[in-house]
């Protein structure tokens, strides 16, 4: 975990580091922080998601993405994600629920 911070420190604050590396230094410092401090591991994860987003080339975004989908969510962000799912299946019907779950399984096959 220390190597992860001091590596973070030292690379945000060189004067041109590209995006692509930022977003790899929160990358690693999610992946780091993962077992031993859940609200380092939650900031540097939404600091990684933006710093990808940020990413203007194409392939750079991919390349990191590809690292970046390996690192496991915080807990809050899946409570969300389950809680908005449940208000989803509050407020729809059957069929409608049916449809989305196809529809979401038919896109992850794509991929």
């Amino acid at each position: 975990m220390q190597w992860a911070q001091e590596m973070t420190t030292y690379f945000l604050h060189q004067v041109e580091t590209p995006n692509r590396e930022i977003a790899f230094v929160h990358t690693i410092d999610a992946q780091a922080a993962v077992t031993g401090d859940a609200t380092r591991h939650s900031q540097a994860y939404q600091r990684a998601t933006s710093a990808i987003d940020s990413i203007k080339d194409e392939q750079d975004r991919e390349i990191v993405w590809q690292i970046f989908k390996r690192t496991p969510r915080p807990r809050a962000l899946c409570v969300v994600k389950i809680t908005a799912s449940l208000v989803f299946f509050a407020n729809h019907s059957l069929n409608e629920i049916y449809i989305a779950l196809f529809n979401k399984h038919l896109n992850t096959w794509r991929e």
